[in-house]
């Protein structure tokens, strides 16, 4: 994938992309992968990691970042798997890709209303999104993040995850 879509994959399956703040977080990313994979870093001057937490160990192969293009043109990192080192590379190339996180769990369940009111109502769709929080943290259940669909296939409402 490119740096972008390898950012949305992870961030949608899991936390983020891989962060690398050490050589022994390296040495495990390395142990995972058997080619190049992008990382998390990217833009000039490689201060952040795509997460925003701050990038201080930057184990640069010699001669990279070379910026290629310059400071303005996209440029996004990958890591060698053979050294470990980070290039800069154009952020629309293809490569593999390291995940941060865990996989997030994901869950359908079918529920069919029977209402009177207007279920396009966006204040019914709040209220709804309400009453089923309350049932699910009654479970135990927190951070989750529901969404509907009409009849027609049409996403009628999302909400933002829970907080705990």
């Amino acid at each position: 994938m490119t740096w972008y879509e390898a950012l949305q994959y992870c961030r949608s399956h899991y936390t983020d992309l891989a962060i690398v703040p050490n050589a022994a977080e390296s040495g495990k990313i390395l142990a995972l992968n058997q080619s190049d994979a992008w990382i998390g870093l990217h833009r000039y001057p490689w201060s952040l990691w795509s997460d925003g937490s701050s990038a201080t160990f930057l184990n640069w192969e010699p001669g990279e970042p070379n910026n290629h293009g310059g400071p303005v043109a996209p440029r996004c990192v990958k890591m060698s798997v053979t050294s470990g080192h980070f290039f800069d590379e154009e952020c629309g190339l293809l490569y593999n890709f390291a995940c941060q996180g865990n996989l997030k769990q994901r869950s359908t369940f079918k529920i069919k209303i029977s209402s009177e009111a207007d279920m396009t109502d966006p204040e019914v769709g709040r209220q709804i999104l309400e009453q089923l929080h309350a049932k699910l943290a009654e479970v135990g259940v927190t951070g989750t993040n529901i969404s509907w669909v009409l009849k027609d296939g049409q996403v009628f409402h999302k909400d933002q995850p829970t907080k705990t």
